[in-house]
């Protein structure tokens, strides 16, 4: 009995999963973008695709983010980022995929369905056909893996769109254990530095855990200013939070960089002697 031309399509999806698995499970600490530009290779081959981008979600969430990696074909793997995606510009069509790959689902488009905003983002950079799939950690969106077909304009399959998905998570998993192993390897001289920093500045800030509230740091300022004595390290907080300071994009290369979970710049309504009454409790 003869294979079909899907079936065969399906054999090669599975064989070029199985090679990148090979790839993705000797991840080396020092060479993480070696592993994803060769273990990107069998996929992209398999599904024809030029290029990969993976899109990570800063810690205020969906909406907020940038490209931190990118793999194309035709320098051979692992390429320069899109410096206009570092961070993504406000854009229609990216807040109405981000309600859809909420749900854990695929996003296929071709250029002849795109809606203007689609186009307006999608066109310039001369996209045919994406394929966007999400990726989650411990329940949240971490963030989203894009593969482009810049050549033709295509359907992807469920077998294709299976394979991708898989792909997808393979390389988010890999940047997130480069990103544990970049805080755990941070020295306490680089700490004291980054603290030393944040302590010449006039704004309030302090840096918290986002899963447990737990205070990580607060700067010489915000200490100042109520009055607050002694080491808070550890305290879990229920403060008030701004989440639309300008200052948390400005820092979002230091918390990326640096490990720190999340920061946020803090204005909050309560009277110096209830910040003292709260701390004391």
């Amino acid at each position: 009995m003869s294979r079909t031309g899907q079936q065969i399509k399906r054999e090669s999806y599975a064989s070029a999963l199985n090679k990148s698995l090979e790839i993705f499970v000797s991840y080396a600490e020092n060479d993480y973008e070696g592993v994803l530009s060769t273990g990107l290779q069998p996929i992209a081959e398999a599904a024809e695709i030029e290029k990969v981008t993976v899109i990570r979600f800063w810690a205020s969430g969906p909406g907020g983010g940038g490209e931190v990696y990118r793999w194309d074909k035709s320098v051979g793997g692992t390429a320069p980022v899109d410096e206009a995606l570092r961070e993504l510009p406000a854009n229609l069509a990216i807040q109405h995929w981000i309600s859809t790959l909420s749900e854990n689902e695929c996003i296929a488009l071709s250029r002849s369905q795109l809606s203007a905003s689609e186009a307006a983002f999608l066109a310039p950079r001369g996209v045919q056909s994406i394929l966007i799939a999400p990726v989650f950690t411990e329940g949240k969106l971490w963030g989203v893996v894009t593969f482009l077909d810049n050549v033709k304009e295509r359907e992807f399959d469920e077998d294709c769109t299976q394979l991708l998905h898989s792909a997808a998570r393979l390389c988010a998993s890999t940047i997130i254990r480069k990103e544990k192993t970049r805080a755990a390897d941070l020295s306490i001289e680089e700490v004291e530095a980054l603290k030393s920093v944040m302590n010449l500045l006039e704004e309030m800030i302090y840096v918290t855990d986002p899963e447990t509230n737990e205070i990580l740091f607060i700067n010489d300022r915000m200490k100042d200013h109520y009055g607050i004595e002694g080491d808070v390290v550890g305290i879990v907080t229920n403060w008030g939070i701004s989440e639309t300071e300008e200052l948390i994009q400005a820092f979002n290369e230091f918390t990326r960089a640096y490990g720190f979970n999340e920061m946020k710049a803090f204005r909050p309504e309560a009277t110096r002697d209830a910040i003292r009454q709260w701390l004391a409790s």
